[in-house]
């Protein structure tokens, strides 16, 4: 007894330390709804990333729609078939590379990967672990791995077949590794896991939509042919679950494809978009500054949208317009009325606007100005009307003047020039300080301020002028030749360039003495110091610049040339001589007329007082005063005879002043 107990002991042994067929069961079951329940989730993840983005997702499904139907008709005939916008093929090809760098992206991440799992492949043989992959499959993974390899390889593949026949290729093999024929039940739910990572990381390379959909349902038919074909396992419960993951997945996949390409086009539509409004803001600002005195930005309420301080110096004002609205600056209610109305006129087709009007304006000195203002709409980055509005004075009037006839503006359009020539028949000039260094501004023509630039009072006109001291020497010689002509004789002229607010110009210049402010009619002292003379500006011609710079941050360093040791402005010519003292000194203006002939000056007249002369007709218009005894005066000028005629003829037009 005690031996059959011990026999029975022994046989039943073994029976005990086999599990049981229920507790295997119950494990295979856990194992499979973990790998269930995990396929679940990563298909609801892949749906609510695609439903973050529904709308937009929605607005390219709608555009996809269209576009096909667009093709049907034009197919069928019934519709013209349009031609695609400039925008819509830099996107294209925007895309494509984009489309080439994700999957080259995703080639390398995946072949990192699949070296892994061919290390781990390889051990696990080595060590005799059983296997569930059949030799088809282990084929095409073979397969799949070298096409890993030669995408490294190849870089000369057209951007436009690379993605789509990568994309097919590795979808084929994952479609032939889950395919009945190919593997069992048990490998097709592995193939199930290699998918879900395949799906996604594919997608991100946004394949076009036919391939893409065509080898997800290849995969999707695959997977779930296997796993309904094939008998089911004892423990395994749910393939309905895997079914639908599969099919959710494939489905979020295409959506995620989609959202990104449709995300990456709405992208580099909107910068697109932002670069040709850039460019025709851009553009616009240019055109206007060509031929306009001020620019500035306004909203879709006429409002200014920045500083405006050009429109602040223009109007000679101090403190930023942003803010104020373009009609307040606006003198009649009319030209309100009719401002307000040109603004808020909608554009016809939804594109730009382009117009003008005459108003007037009035500065802090209470003149009316008499203005253009052009404007041109666009559509701003925050789809919004705004308007660029250029403004350009034609005329100023006293305070109280009332408006005369507005004449139309003529500009006559040159491949390098514009040419000014508005009111040629009004004389341009400008009243200047010749006996002041730099050439003070002392007052200008209406026509002048409108055509070359607004002025400054007591501003040095020197530093307008690019060719500072040959302007200068121009200007002393043209007055001592004036001083000692006769009025009919005719003018030389200079080629100025200048340089104002509007941009570079160049202007034929001549020289004519300023009587009401160099001498009274009947021959009297002047009432205000200083020689002055009228510079008139004739053939202006306009050379357009980039923006506007203020003509006073670009001094003139021919200023220099005047000298900073002497304070005293010397004009001569082969005919006369003539010297301004210190300002702030004693004593007139010193005139001294020469002949042709003249003698040295004595040894003791350089540093002294300079001899009168002798005789001075009754023809000569101003008196001859007496020399101041300043030391401070000039000495002789050099090359020439330092005696003074002692005769001079009637018909000269200066004093003779000592």
């Amino acid at each position: 007894s005690s031996t059959h107990a011990r026999l029975q002991q022994t046989a039943s042994g073994p029976a005990r330390s086999q599990p049981r067929p229920d507790a295997m069961g119950h494990a295979g079951e856990a194992q499979q709804r973990v790998v269930f329940f995990t396929d679940g989730v990563l298909a609801v993840v892949s749906v609510l990333l695609l439903l973050l983005k529904f709308r937009a997702y929605l607005a390219y499904l709608r555009t996809l729609i269209q576009g096909a139907l667009a093709m049907c008709r034009s197919a069928c005939g019934t519709a013209p078939c349009r031609e695609r916008s400039q925008i819509d093929a830099i996107i294209d090809a925007r895309i494509s590379e984009q489309k080439v760098e994700r999957m080259l992206w995703v080639s390398r991440l995946l072949l990192h990967i699949f070296f892994l799992h061919t290390a781990i492949y390889l051990a696990r043989v080595k060590v005799h672990v059983p296997r569930v992959f059949t030799p088809l499959q282990d084929c095409a993974y073979i397969v799949m791995y070298a096409a890993l390899l030669l995408t490294q390889l190849t870089n000369n593949v057209p951007k436009r077949v690379f993605v789509d026949v990568y994309f097919s290729a590795l979808m084929a093999l994952v479609a032939v590794m889950c395919a009945p024929f190919a593997c069992t039940r048990e490998a097709a739910l592995q193939m199930v896991g290699l998918s879900n990572l395949l799906l996604p990381m594919l997608a991100t390379a946004s394949p076009s939509l036919a391939v893409a959909a065509f080898w997800n349902v290849c995969v999707t038919l695959s997977a779930c042919a296997t796993l309904w074909l094939h008998e089911p396992l004892e423990v395994t419960s749910g393939s309905e679950l895997v079914v639908l993951c599969e099919v959710g997945l494939c489905l979020a996949s295409l959506g995620l494809g989609r959202f990104i390409e449709a995300s990456g086009r709405a992208e580099l539509r909107a910068v697109l978009t932002a670069q040709d409004v850039c460019e025709a803001h851009g553009a616009t600002f240019t055109l206007l500054h060509s031929f306009c005195d001020v620019v500035v930005e306004l909203d879709s309420e006429g409002r200014i949208a920045v500083d405006a301080m050009d429109l602040a110096g223009f109007l000679l004002q101090n403190r930023s317009l942003k803010g104020l609205a373009i009609t307040d600056l606006v003198v009649s209610e009319e030209d309100r009325e009719l401002l307000r109305s040109k603004l808020s006129r909608p554009s016809a087709g939804g594109g730009s606007t382009v117009d003008c009007v005459h108003v007037c304006m009035r500065d802090t000195n209470c003149k009316i100005l008499k203005v253009e203002l052009f404007f041109i709409s666009y559509e701003s980055l925050h789809v919004q009307t705004r308007f660029v509005a250029g403004i350009r004075e034609f005329g100023v009037w006293g305070p109280h003047a009332t408006r005369g006839r507005r004449r139309p503006l003529g500009l006559r359009a040159n491949d390098e020039d514009v040419v000014d020539d508005l009111w040629e028949e009004q004389e341009v000039y400008v009243v200047v300080d010749v006996a002041t260094q730099g050439l003070p501004v002392v007052s200008y023509t209406s026509c002048f301020g409108t055509r070359i630039g607004r002025l400054p009072k007591t501003t040095p006109l020197m530093n307008y002028v690019d060719q500072g001291t040959a302007f200068l020497t121009w200007v002393q010689q043209m007055m001592n030749h004036k001083m000692m002509d006769d009025g009919d004789a005719e003018n030389p002229e200079f080629h100025a360039r200048l340089r104002t607010r509007k941009g570079r110009m160049t202007a034929v210049i001549t020289v004519e003495l300023d009587d009401d402010g160099s001498s009274s009619s009947d021959g009297a002292e002047r009432k205000s110091p200083g020689l002055r003379a009228r510079l008139y500006f004739r053939r202006i011609t306009w050379k357009p610049s980039k923006g506007t710079r203020s003509a006073g941050d670009h001094v003139n360093n021919s200023q220099s040339s005047l000298g900073s040791s002497s304070r005293n402005t010397t004009f001569r010519s082969g005919a006369c001589s003539w010297r301004q003292p210190i300002p702030g000194g004693s004593g007139n203006t010193l005139l001294s007329l020469h002949s042709g002939q003249r003698q040295p000056p004595a040894a003791g007249s350089s540093g002294g007082q300079r001899q009168p002369p002798a005789e001075v007709s009754s023809g000569q218009r101003g008196p001859a005063t007496q020399p101041p005894t300043s030391s401070s005066a000039l000495p002789p000028f050099r090359g020439g005879q330092g005696q003074p005629p002692t005769e001079v003829s009637s018909g000269q037009r200066g004093p003779a002043a000592q």
